[in-house]
This record gives structure tokens, C-alpha cells and sequence, in this order.
């Protein structure tokens, strides 16, 4: 039986965020992957670039986040099934966006695993949007 593949995806706005967050959060989705037998094939770190905003048709720099790109070309090449991220922030910051990341991802094949320990929940969701 083969053990299904997936990749870790980290998101901070700059680099003092991502040097004092990304090992533990790393951390995190390792154990995560670890309880349910998944393999980590890459950990993609992505810093800087938005997360308030994705074109969800756009197929290169989705809202200047290569690391996302990368992420994406993965499921899609089928080198992972699953984009595991310690919480739906690292995804979007706004319910659309989220749901448009994971939308995309969907139609590759994968799915977006939220890894979150409901420490500070409210913090890690991302926020409705008014039309």
C-alpha cells in the first residue's frame, strides 16, 4: 500500500514573521501527516506576496505568491495529493479567497488540509467578505 503525498505550504506577510513562526508551524503539520501515515515531499515556505487577493484563473504568480505556484504545480504534476497548512490564513484572508485556493486545488486532484490545534481559532479563520 502506497502512503499518500503531501506537501506543507507557509505563508508570512515578511521575514521577521516567517523566522520566528515557520520552524513550529512546520512542526505541526509534520505531526499531523505523521498521525495519518501521509508522507511530506516539500515544505514550501512563501513569504511576502498577498493573501487578500487570487485571480482564481490565473495559472503563474497567483497573487505574487510563487510558493503557492510552486504548491499548485505539485498536485498538479500529482507529486502531492495534500496541501497541509497550520491554519486557513497561510491559504487567504478572506473566506473567497480561501475557497478559490482550494477550489483550484480541488480541480488538480488534491485538497487543502487546515492543521489547526483551535489554540486561537478565530485569529486563524479567514473573514467573511460583504458583496
Amino acid at each position: 500500500m502506497s502512503r499518500t503525498a503531501a506537501v506543507i505550504y507557509l505563508w508570512a506577510p515578511d521575514d521577521e514573521t516567517a523566522n520566528s513562526s515557520f520552524d513550529q508551524l512546520a512542526k505541526r503539520c509534520e505531526d499531523y501527516a505523521f498521525r495519518f501515515c501521509w508522507d511530506v515531499v516539500e515544505t514550501v515556505r512563501d513569504v511576502g506576496g498577498s493573501n487578500e487577493f487570487y485571480e482564481r484563473w490565473t495559472r503563474v504568480n497567483a497573487f505574487a505568491r510563487t510558493g503557492l505556484d510552486q504548491v499548485l504545480a505539485l498536485i498538479h504534476e500529482k507529486r502531492a495529493a495534500i496541501v497541509l497548512v497550520p491554519n486557513a490564513r497561510m491559504v487567504g484572508a478572506t473566506t473567497r479567497v480561501y475557497h478559490a485556493v482550494c477550489e483550484r486545488v480541488e480541480k488538480l486532484g488534491g485538497f487543502v488540509q487546515v492543521v489547526s490545534d483551535d489554540t486561537n481559532a478565530s485569529a486563524d479563520t479567514p473573514t467573511t467578505e460583504a458583496d
